[in-house]
């Protein structure tokens, strides 16, 4: 059975909801004010990931120590996925004589 969402019923048990279905910015607002609010859900990103390692380790130290470790994580899983997509795309343009 599909459970797919529309946009007057998403997809029951999703916390966050899929992309067709999320708000835009507000109206009105500056490139310089999405680029704000972009930076401040990072930052609460950011909190809420302390946080959670917070109940994980004893130490202040210990918490930075595995923040950092997820960043570098993340920042490897980031650079594999350009590389792929660097490389499907290089291949499409000379395979279609780009």
């Amino acid at each position: 059975m599909s459970h797919r969402s529309t946009p007057g019923n998403p997809v029951s048990g999703n916390l966050i909801p899929p992309p067709d279905l999320a708000p835009g910015p507000p109206a009105g607002t500056t490139r310089e004010q999405r680029i704000a609010m972009w930076f401040d859900l990072v930052d609460a990103t950011d909190e809420i990931q302390l946080a959670m390692l917070r109940t994980r380790y004893h130490t202040e130290d210990e918490v930075l120590a595995a923040y950092r470790e997820a960043y570098v994580r993340r920042v490897a899983e980031h650079d594999r996925t350009a590389e792929r997509m660097i490389s499907k795309l290089n291949y499409r343009s000379h395979s279609h004589g780009g």
